[in-house]
């Protein structure tokens, strides 16, 4: 096979190995949005809000992020890159809008590596205690298990796209055998959980607190779906067609937040409203509780940190693939644009991603106040994902109203895109200003200072040597 990333091509441009399939994708997708770290962390807070209405929640929050990625499947159908939000938007908008959604994409895909990489530390340690291993939970022993993690990734990532791929594939069976093995129990086990208020079994009904806890259920419930997107940032390194890429982040969504949606009704099934608001900080150690403990909770631990480790090399994934892109384009240093001569990965960008993150885990754990700061900051990480979903789906709605009126697909490339965008719009605006501490909000409103400050600066260099990134071809 050649390695069509290893050097560039005739026309300069620099490629990454094509090895990924649509089932490579599928998997990167799934994983990326971790099932069981997503249901531990989120699920406590969505039914807080919405009551028995959580799984319900769930189904309303999936739809604009539905849309949003039907967006992203038809742009990497018409430019597959590596850049993904960061390119679209530059073709839609123009070098500023891209250079803004570019530091957007790095705010939020670094804080998400770190929101991965901290509870992998964690479970790491619980699970060592599981084995009779005793190690104490400090924030220094946490910060060098995500240090280990962070190099464990690292290493797959550099040797190729395919063996992440093989890898995630192994972790993700594993993590949804579990789960589906723990709901299958709950189901079985005796009703104990809150009765619906309506005559709607649980799972599609409302809660007691009515539409304004539903809302506020699927405003917190969309950043479980976060993650499916790293299969359009891989499109360069697709063997498939150019559906494959957004074919594969679909499958990767829809699949995944079915299982969500089917574990959470389940759970509810032993578990009450006040005990699941009550176990906000992990709601599957809740749900072990409830079905006796033991080898149970053992396998929640497993699970959970099989989760958030896969998911911690994919945000890596996602990242290094955009910083290779914003390298290539010269909007970033080119070195980061750099290819692995054997492998076809972009190496030097996953350096730059890797080395950040693990000297911030060594900061958290080496000063006390900082891991408390770090956690704080990460909670905002998926804001900055979502502006970035609603800067694409625009993306794509725009690009397709430029089309000859044959190959505008008003309602998959026009209509859904700019409704699943301003849909997610209205739910971030939501989530900010009534959900969020104030530390959040000015975390939030620093952050996009910092991407336009960046976008108005970044044409003193980059237009002088910046090329757009050209559509990619299958390898004969």
């Amino acid at each position: 096979m050649d390695i069509a990333g290893a050097r560039p091509d005739n026309a300069g441009v620099r490629r990454l190995l094509r090895s990924l399939s649509l089932v490579d994708l599928s998997v990167l997708a799934s994983s990326s949005m971790a099932p069981a770290y997503s249901i531990a962390a989120v699920m406590g807070l969505v039914v807080a809000a919405s009551g028995v209405g959580a799984p319900l929640a769930v189904i309303v929050s999936t739809i604009p992020i539905t849309f949003v990625a039907i967006g992203f499947m038809r742009l990497s159908m018409a430019k597959p890159s590596a850049g993904g939000a960061y390119t679209w938007s530059r073709e839609a908008f123009g070098n500023r809008v891209g250079w803004f959604t570019a530091v957007l994409i790095i705010i939020a895909y670094y804080f998400g590596t770190l929101a991965t990489a901290v509870p992998a530390g964690v479970y790491t340690i619980n699970a060592l205690s599981l084995l009779h291993v005793h190690v104490a939970a400090t924030p220094l022993s946490i910060a060098i298990a995500g240090v280990l993690w962070t190099a464990f990734s690292t290493y797959f990532l550099i040797i190729g796209a395919r063996p992440t791929a093989l890898i995630s594939a192994v972790f993700l069976a594993i993590e949804i055998a579990a789960l589906l093995i723990i709901a299958a129990i709950a189901l079985l086990h005796p009703f104990g959980g809150t009765p619906s208020p309506t005559h709607l079994p649980i799972g599609i009904t409302i809660g007691a607190t009515g539409i304004a806890g539903l809302v506020v259920g699927a405003v917190l419930s969309i950043w479980l779906s976060a993650g499916w997107e790293i299969a359009t940032y891989s499109s360069e390194e697709s063997t498939g067609a150019s559906t494959t890429p957004g074919t594969g982040a679909l499958i990767g969504l829809l699949t995944t937040m079915a299982l969500v949606w089917f574990c959470m009704v389940a759970f509810m099934h032993v578990g009450t409203v006040d005990g699941f608001t009550h176990h906000q900080d992990d709601a599957l150690a809740y749900v072990a509780q409830r079905l006796g403990g033991g080898w149970i909770s053992a396998l929640m631990v497993a699970n959970v940190l099989v989760s958030s480790a896969a998911a911690l090399w994919t945000t890596m994934l996602v990242l290094s693939r955009a910083v290779f892109a914003m390298g290539r384009d010269g909007l970033l240093p080119r070195v980061l644009s750099g290819v692995h001569p054997k492998y076809g990965s972009p190496w030097v960008a996953i350096l730059a991603v890797s080395l950040p993150v693990a000297l911030l885990l060594v900061y958290s754990g080496l000063v006390s106040s900082a891991q408390q700061t770090l956690n704080t900051v990460v909670t905002g990480s998926s804001i900055f994902v979502g502006l970035t979903f609603i800067i694409t789906g625009l993306a794509c709605a725009y690009l397709h109203t430029r089309q000859q009126p044959e190959q505008r697909h008003v309602f998959t490339g026009v209509a859904l895109p700019a409704i699943g965008a301003l849909w997610t719009l209205g739910f971030l605006i939501y989530d900010i200003w009534t959900q969020q501490p104030s530390f959040i909000v000015w975390v939030t409103v620093i952050g996009i200072a910092m991407a336009f400050i960046f976008s108005v600066l970044a044409g003193r260099w980059a237009t002088s040597r910046q090329q757009k990134t050209l559509p990619m071809k299958e390898e004969a």
